[in-house]
């Protein structure tokens, strides 16, 4: 699983890079990509050989909505949503290597 992320997430896993304040990534999005992406792999292990996927759906209006608001983020329906939204944009995932 690390391994697939380290391929595949390994730039958005740092927000802004120039940020002396804000150089990682929030837990609700480390939280969100990793269990999503170990659920994806049990599903579909045939993702592990992929590269460079589309994450573009990270950045989406869509996701953005799951990800909650600054009072918000923790609440159980929440984080189980952000979880489901991440390993179903893998598992519909049809792209090359």
């Amino acid at each position: 699983m690390l391994y697939f992320v380290s391929k595949n997430f390994g730039s958005f896993l740092r927000r802004n890079k120039n940020s002396p304040t804000k150089k990682y990534v929030s837990k609700i999005y480390f939280e969100a990509i990793s269990v999503g992406v170990a659920l994806a792999l049990k599903e579909k292990p045939s993702l592990i050989e992929k590269e460079n996927i589309d994450t573009s759906w990270l950045e989406s209006e869509e996701f953005n909505k799951v990800l909650g608001t600054v009072f918000n983020t923790h609440s159980p329906k929440l984080i189980k949503n952000r979880i489901h939204f991440v390993k179903e944009a893998l598992i519909q995932y049809n792209g090359g290597n």
